[in-house]
């Protein structure tokens, strides 16, 4: 049996629609500065929605400065397009392992987002993370396409990175403009197709990044320009 907290409560009397989450009560915080997001409607069967946002204002316009936590519990399956596009006040967001797709732009210009666990997405939209400045920890290990334009464009804190076995995929721009990245560790197997000269994955990053991989692929990313034009020195996993 599924237990609903308090803030689930509060979210089911206001803001659910036909299973789908039009919005949440501002004005419910717990103690600690969490906003819990439910996945199920009150049957405890159902999984929920979350609305696709408008451009201007998202799903989530009026979340207030107390607000510093979101856990996002099981059942929802993603973040829609523009969901929390400019929340000020943000630092931290757990996604349930359900959650496989974060929109575009869902999370661009949050700039208190310090950490983020994402567990089970597998998939990033355009713009989804550009310009958290405050951004350092990212957690996302079964990441396997990271879509189209700066997904982490302009996120300048990130200095160190590994991406999963699972990835296959990095588009152009994902991490333009994080001059502080300097260390990225990719653990797949397979060499990752990433931006071309063009339009590169890894555009002003920091001078000096290093790659890690496994020592079987050394000599493919070597041999690969879009790589070795990325980073100063391309190494094996230790």
């Amino acid at each position: 049996t599924r237990v609903r907290s308090s803030a689930a409560s509060d979210v089911y009397k206001r803001q659910i629609e036909n299973n789908v989450i039009t919005g949440v009560a501002s004005n419910y915080v717990d103690e600690n500065g969490v906003l819990t997001i439910p996945g199920y409607a009150k049957d405890s069967q159902t999984p929920l929605t979350i609305a696709q946002g408008d451009y201007f204002d998202g799903t989530f316009p009026n979340l207030k400065s107390s607000t510093t936590k979101i856990v996002f519990q099981e059942g929802l399956t993603a973040i829609p397009d523009f969901a929390f596009k400019g929340n000020e006040y943000i630092q931290s967001i757990i996604l349930s392992n359900s959650i496989k797709t974060i929109g575009g732009e869902a999370f661009k210009d949050c700039t208190a987002l310090q950490n983020i666990d994402i567990p089970g997405v597998t998939t990033l939209e355009t713009y989804a993370f550009q310009h958290c400045t405050s951004l350092k920890t990212i957690n996302m290990p079964n990441i396997e396409r990271i879509e189209a334009e700066y997904a982490f464009g302009g996120c300048t804190l990130i200095e160190e990175l590994t991406l999963p076995t699972s990835i296959e995929y990095i588009g152009r721009y994902t991490f333009g403009n994080c001059p502080s990245l300097k260390k990225l560790t990719i653990l797949s197997d397979t060499v990752p197709w990433i931006g071309d000269d063009a339009t590169p994955s890894f555009v002003n990053i920091s001078s000096s990044a290093q790659l890690f991989v496994p020592a079987s692929l050394v000599d493919s990313y070597k041999n690969d320009s879009d790589w070795r034009n990325a980073f100063s020195e391309i190494l094996p996993i230790e």
